[in-house]
């Protein structure tokens, strides 16, 4: 009970704020990687606009890096807000303008033993009715082929689109495919979106 209200009296994101001054880096520390709560190793977003994974955005704010090696694989990963201004006129003439966030969410980047054929992008599947009706990777997505893989449950939960798709298919194989549903698997289990 007291700790309930020592939370509820200094405030969420003071809470917060502590948490991550006081009890990240030790964590970090301890599991060998490293915490940047400025997140100064920051990503380069141009991919990710190139593919049509991110809009365009005016503003980007990061925060919370971690970066490391892991049996082998180095990673880097940050919280990313990026945003941009939009400007309206109503029939008046009266101009609005709104704040648009574009992505929300973490951007990581983890190495692989060798070099992707190309541009792939996984993304999650939002049913073929829905692709079907929005034309999401048709528009989005232009010049990348969709590729059949061979893996029931990730044919279920993703879409894998590539330059070259019989390429895609050779290098998007198992191990990997089962490693990407358990980096997109959420806490109800269920995959999330995921870029690749």
């Amino acid at each position: 009970v007291c700790g309930v209200l020592v939370v509820g009296s200094i405030g969420q994101e003071d809470f917060a704020g502590r948490v991550k001054a006081e009890i990240m880096p030790p964590i970090a520390d301890f599991a060998g990687v490293r915490f940047d709560p400025q997140a100064g190793e920051r990503p380069d977003i141009a991919p990710f606009h190139d593919t049509g994974l991110v809009s365009e955005h005016e503003r980007a704010r990061y925060c919370d890096g971690l970066a490391g090696t892991h049996r082998g694989v180095d990673f880097s990963a940050c919280e990313a807000s990026l945003t941009r201004t939009e400007r309206t006129s109503d029939s008046d003439g009266k101009s609005k303008t709104r704040t648009v966030t574009v992505f929300s969410g973490v951007i990581a980047r983890f190495s692989v033993p060798r070099a992707a054929p190309g541009t792939i992008v996984i993304r999650r599947d939002s049913g073929r009715v829905l692709n079907a009706v929005f034309g999401f990777f048709e528009r989005q997505f232009k010049g990348l082929e969709k590729v059949e893989i061979p893996h029931a449950r990730f044919e279920e939960a993703f879409e894998v689109r590539a330059e070259d798709p019989a390429a895609a298919r050779e290098f998007v194989t198992g191990p990997f495919l089962d490693a990407l549903l358990a980096i997109g698997a959420g806490a109800d289990g269920e995959p999330q979106p995921l870029g690749a």
